[in-house]
């Protein structure tokens, strides 16, 4: 956490998924939780304590962070974590901290949605979470005024929605009831995302102002855009007791005179226009002065003539970001190629390929050169998702009584920052959906099939206000969208149904023909015979029509040669290395394929590996 926070995490246990655990799990688990300082709600759901959060500066703009679980009983905990799932709970509050006389150093906390817009807020903060807030401002803070910290309203966001919070520190007069002068200023987007270790805190510093350290300043004018401004205000007009949210008996109130004075510094400075010339008062033109001639000095022909003046260095050619590309992945040059034709037409991509071919990284990879950096967002597929996660719908809002209010879904909040971020930085915001085949495309992707094809795109919007949306959403047609398939689970999962495959240029990223350069590039000279061995027993690449080498017959890819490579440096033999990484893999294998491994093992004096082979081939057919 920084200096104050208005942001936590919290895990949560619904009630149904607790009914479905047999009656000794149940009361073990329950056990553990008190035990772990949970508690339960009065519709008998089970909450975490609130879980603080650190949040990033100006020096690194943005973090991801493993949210860690709150669980100390060993046996439970597994069970634990697959029944909970994760939120976030920002706050509306502020705290005062005296600084001598009539001076106080007020800090304040707001929310809003991607767009700066003020949240559906629940007054009624549970007292739990609000004597957990205060506690956790308070030790922060070391001392604060009696009657602070306030904490006035809050909001549950569930894992892969995102929230914008706003911190300010400013010098505040009690007696004016006005803040004399901006401190601190820090604006953040925050969104949980549940990966296959764990759930991890995605947060990204948007703007950054400091009156004490200037060089900490990061797009301060942003907090004066149209995305921010009003919540800007809002914390400047030093307001009590009227939090900045909306529910059915509040609105925002009005930004006072002084908070609209406050934001000035942060907006961009106008260009001075000269004052206009009266035309009955002529400006005379000015006599211009003769200015005196030197005598020419007599010129020494014996001296040498002076130096030519330093002429400027050769400015370095700029490397091609796609050559850099080429060395950080392990990828062939023409799938790179086609990528990038896809890209740039904006055609949605989709990467296919066995596991461990590097299909996230080169989807990562490639986000990153179109967006810059680290603007775009990656989401997992999930077996549960419907057309509501992926576009958008009207869903159930935490608090006393059942309220509804509409949510977007990834792809309309990626089309909502996209919009924003090409109107400020003139740089797209991709979209990457790992696993793409984990969901069920109809009833997942149906709504969004007619929209992929752009001619579509400015006819149909995503959502309506039908869909209970404030305003309609349209996919822009330069939204660019990569997605991720694993090949080989394809009997297992949902299969791509032929108009969704054919709005995708599909690419099949297998084991590349570059990869033994690849990984020499960097590797120890020391290493190169252990890559020798490898290659012996998963061979360079698959050959056809032969079932001698791993990859023959179970498609490997790079990430297993780099992992195994890594076992070796940290002290494993190349056999111990090979037969941990392998074993999860044999379940799927035939009798056929296991007895010529194991031969191929034998032959390689791989002991372990023949091992591993041998008990997989024992169990599944003897």
């Amino acid at each position: 956490m920084t200096y104050f926070g208005n942001i936590y995490a919290q895990f949560k246990m619904d009630a149904d998924a607790l009914s479905q655990q047999p009656d000794k799990s149940l009361d073990a688990i329950q056990s553990a939780a008190r035990a772990a300082d949970w508690t339960m709600d009065m519709n008998d759901n089970l909450l975490s304590p609130i879980i603080p959060l650190r949040l990033p500066d100006g020096q690194n703009a943005t973090q991801e962070a493993p949210l860690k679980f709150p669980w100390n009983d060993q046996a439970t905990s597994a069970v634990a974590f697959r029944a909970a799932h994760a939120n976030l709970l920002a706050f509306d509050t502020f705290a005062h901290s005296p600084r001598g006389g009539d001076v106080n150093l007020r800090y304040s906390g707001h929310l809003t949605d991607e767009l700066g817009a003020p949240l559906f807020l629940f007054p009624q903060v549970p007292r739990v979470l609000a004597q957990q807030v205060s506690r956790e401002i308070k030790s922060e803070l070391r001392f604060v005024t009696p009657d602070t910290p306030v904490v006035l309203a809050y909001r549950m966001i569930p894992t892969g929605e995102d929230v914008r919070t706003l911190e300010t520190s400013s010098i505040y007069l009690p007696r004016k009831r006005r803040i004399e002068k901006v401190k601190d200023v820090r604006f953040y987007e925050h969104r949980l995302t549940r990966r296959s270790q764990g759930v991890v805190h995605e947060v990204r510093l948007l703007a950054r102002y400091s009156s004490d350290e200037p060089k900490k300043n990061v797009s301060t004018t942003l907090l004066a855009g149209r995305n921010a401004e009003d919540v800007v205000m809002h914390a400047f007009s030093a307001f009590r007791t009227e939090y900045y949210g909306e529910n059915d008996e509040n609105t925002v109130p009005l930004p006072t005179t002084a908070g609209r004075e406050l934001i000035a510094p942060f907006k961009k400075p106008n260009k001075p226009v000269p004052p206009p010339i009266e035309p009955d008062k002529p400006v005379p033109e000015p006599k211009p002065t003769p200015v005196p001639q030197p005598e020419p000095e007599p010129v020494d022909q014996s001296e040498e003539p002076a130096p030519l003046p330093p002429q400027p260095l050769p400015s370095l050619p700029v490397e091609d970001p796609w050559e850099v590309l080429g060395r950080q992945v392990a990828v062939d040059e023409v799938i790179l190629r086609q990528a990038r034709n896809a890209l740039d037409r904006r055609r949605p991509l989709l990467l296919t390929g066995p596991p461990g071919t590097g299909k996230t990284q080169l989807a990562r990879a490639l986000a990153e050169l179109y967006s810059g950096g680290t603007n775009f967002r990656l989401v997992t597929a999930d077996a549960r998702w419907t057309s509501s996660d992926v576009i958008g719908g009207m869903r159930v809002t935490p608090g006393e009584g059942l309220r509804y209010t509409f949510t977007p879904g990834v792809v309309t909040q990626a089309a909502l920052k996209h919009q924003e971020s090409m109107g400020h930085e003139q740089k797209p915001y991709p979209i990457i959906i790992d696993e793409f085949n984990r969901a069920n495309q109809d009833e997942a992707f149906g709504r969004l099939l007619t929209l992929l094809d752009p001619a579509y795109r400015d006819v149909m919007p995503l959502v309506s206000p039908e869909d209970g949306a404030p305003a309609p959403v349209y996919l822009p047609l330069d939204f660019m969208l990569i997605a991720t398939m694993n090949d080989t689970d394809a009997a297992r999962l949902h299969e791509i149904g032929a108009a969704l495959g054919r709005r995708f240029v599909i690419l099949k990223i297998g084991i590349p023909g570059n990869e033994k350069t690849f990984l020499t590039r960097e590797l120890p000279d020391e290493l190169l015979p252990v890559l020798d061995e490898l290659y012996q027993f998963i061979g360079e690449s698959a050959r056809q029509g032969e079932t001698t080498a791993l990859r023959d017959f179970l498609p490997v890819g790079t990430y297993f040669v780099k992992e195994a490579l890594d076992m070796v440096r940290h002290g494993l033999s190349v056999d111990e290395a090979v037969a941990t990484l392998l074993s999860p893999l044999l379940a799927t294998q035939t009798r056929e394929h296991l007895t010529a491994l194991h031969a191929h093992a034998s032959h390689c004096r791989l002991e372990l590996v023949a091992a591993e082979v041998e008990a997989s081939l024992t169990q599944k057919f003897f």
